[in-house]
């Protein structure tokens, strides 16, 4: 957990700033990521200056977008984990889950955790909180 919460002090993000690892099932270290703006191009946080959705690319989006170069990413992350300082949206349980993600470590939950505890059921993906 400790690269997740170092990485997510990149961000510029005013109101949370996250940070994620994502790790092989033999804990060998893949990607990292943390939550920016689009296209990397400002580094502002939306909601703030601009009193709308947030419009950021998360953290867990950010390090799956980090492996896009590796020709066998599936292979790679099949049942391996992410450590996140922040338990995942829906849309970025979809991406772990598509990447062959087994297992999601965190420290805080997501404002719409309560919506993926059946997504995390159905996935077969187990889901561990630590305190820190």
């Amino acid at each position: 957990m400790q690269i997740a919460k170092q990485v997510a002090t990149y961000s510029k993000c005013l109101k949370k700033q996250v940070g994620c690892a994502i790790y092989s099932a033999e804990g060998f270290l893949l990607s990292i990521g943390y939550n920016k703006g689009q296209c990397n191009l400002q580094e502002i946080c939306y909601e703030r200056k601009l009193n709308a959705s947030c419009k950021a690319v998360h953290a867990e989006i950010d390090a799956f977008d980090n492996l896009v170069n590796h020709k066998a990413i599936r292979e790679l992350t099949e049942g391996g984990y992410i450590e996140c300082t922040l338990s995942p949206c829906a849309r970025c349980l979809h991406r772990a889950y598509n990447n062959g993600i087994k297992k999601i470590i965190y420290l805080e939950k997501h404002k719409e955790h309560e919506e993926t505890i059946l997504l995390y059921q159905r996935y077969g993906i187990e889901e561990i909180q630590i305190n820190e």
